[in-house]
């Protein structure tokens, strides 16, 4: 794909002679627009979605993907294309997103990990600029475990459930059943009236929406489990209910209509989170001289039974678990903007606080996404657990994994294979590439990560029960 020329002559989004590319039946069209400079932004708004893949967007070019209210946002946005996350987990992504860190750095790399109050949080900063902070976090992240650090306002709100002996599946399935369409529309209802009440005292604000969904269970409430279903309803109720009888016995295989409903369940909760956000940006639009920044991306992707075979996340640092959307709206009249930079992270805070002409810290570790700062060469580094199972790092033509527990190292060249299909062994007829993105990775892996106790903390039971309900911990 094609970057775009952007230039930064204010602190925050100028864009010169940018390029559209439309997706349509599976082509790229280029067509050059011409639009008028943006000033800074008053505010901001960040919305994380979990679980969210990359490829997973109807803008993207993915026609089995229903995201109107997004694709509509994406029509004035920029659109980072190979957009990555540092690490497939929930806290450690989003503390990555927050501190402008790599999560190996501040010693955040499983759930069970918090942040070490030496590291300064994207809200804490903004915070001390005089700006209003609130956040809406779902299901992991209600607890706290250092993210919270800034923010006048935390809806972080315990999952009371009543136990059973099959926690796990009834815990999962009423949080979505029960709480459903009307929860999370009571919490984008809740958003607007925090904005509301500082668009009318014209104070500058931060706000932070995360989406549990489309996470395990793929249960998305009525009516949209049934949306594009070829099977019928008892065998999705079915699916639904069988789904970890499979999950929770590895020598068991799925059967392929448990595969399919539940990549089509997946898909359903995509939608059903676009049709929560339709409100919310129908309304934060509207105010023509208070709109907010926004930026969507997600802290990982979804492993979907396809390259290998299971579903979830954090097992693995595939192309399917690593990619992420990144999507960036600066205001009207921009148009849509194609980028193929390499964004990660890390990149979240610094994007933020330049839209918002405030300072950021000189140990961060991303970069303005808009900027001229962001190099064509960069090296993105990767893992999952701790200590990791796989780490490495890529770059935009090759990407480099190390197998830790077989002492394996491989490369993909991802320009000619961009679904990462196809390995090869790292040795001396390797190019020259990725001997230096194996010497990068071997920095990353090397590097001794900070304790996150800093401070001891008795452990909340009730958030190791809700790992547990997760599958994140036995």
């Amino acid at each position: 794909m094609t970057n775009c020329s952007i230039q930064n002559k204010r602190p925050i989004l100028v864009f010169i002679i940018p390029v559209i590319l439309i997706f349509s039946s599976g082509c790229v069209t280029e067509i050059e627009m011409s639009h008028e400079p943006t000033d800074v932004a008053e505010s901001a708004v960040l919305i994380t979605i979990d679980t969210h893949r990359g490829d997973h967007l109807g803008f993207m070019g993915n026609p089995d993907i229903r995201t109107p209210a997004m694709d509509r946002l994406s029509q004035q946005s920029t659109i980072f294309t190979e957009s990555y996350t540092n690490l497939p987990l929930t806290l450690p992504a989003h503390s990555a997103m927050m501190t402008s860190k790599h999560p190996r750095e501040i010693g955040v790399e499983e759930n069970t990990h918090r942040l070490n109050t030496q590291f300064v949080t994207l809200a804490e900063i903004l915070k001390t600029n005089d700006f209003a902070t609130a956040a809406y976090p779902e299901a992991v992240l209600k607890f706290p475990r250092g993210l919270e650090r800034g923010f006048d306002e935390y809806h972080g709100r315990h999952v009371k459930q009543q136990r059973s002996e099959d926690f796990r599946i009834t815990t999962l399935l009423s949080m979505h059943q029960e709480n459903g369409i009307e929860e999370k529309k009571s919490v984008v209802s809740q958003a607007l009236k925090w904005i509301e009440t500082k668009n009318n005292s014209m104070k500058r604000y931060f706000l932070w929406m995360h989406f549990f969904d489309p996470h395990i269970p793929y249960n998305p409430p009525k009516p949209f489990e049934y949306i594009d279903q070829v099977y019928p309803k008892e065998d999705i109720d079915l699916s639904i209910r069988s789904f970890y009888d499979y999950e929770r016995n590895p020598d068991k295989d799925y059967p392929l209509r448990v595969i399919d409903i539940s990549r089509v369940l997946y898909r359903n909760e995509i939608f059903y989170v676009d049709t929560m956000l339709e409100k919310f940006f129908r309304h934060v639009l509207s105010q023509h001289s208070s709109r907010p920044a926004i930026i969507i991306t997600s802290d990982h992707g979804e492993s979907l039974h396809k390259k290998l075979p299971y579903f979830g996340h954090g097992f693995h640092v595939t192309r399917e678990e690593l990619h992420v959307p990144f999507l960036v709206y600066s205001g009207d009249n921009q148009g849509r903007i194609i980028s193929d930079v390499l964004v990660e992270s890390v990149d979240v805070a610094p994007t933020i606080l330049n839209a918002l002409d405030v300072p950021g810290l000189p140990s961060f570790q991303g970069f303005n996404v808009l900027g001229q700062n962001v190099s064509k060469t960069r090296l993105l580094p990767f893992s999952i657990g701790s200590p990791p199972n796989f780490a490495g790092a890529m770059n935009l033509q090759y990407k480099v994994v190390k197998d830790l527990n077989a002492h394996e190292w491989n490369y993909w060249d991802r320009n000619n294979d961009p679904g990462e299909l196809y390995s090869r062994p790292v040795n001396d007829e390797a190019p020259e590439d990725v001997i230096a993105l194996q010497a990068f990775a071997n920095k990353y892996l090397n590097m001794k990560p900070i304790s996150s106790d800093d401070v001891p903390v008795e452990e909340d039971p009730e958030y190791l029960e809700f790992l547990k309900s997760l599958g994140y911990i036995q």
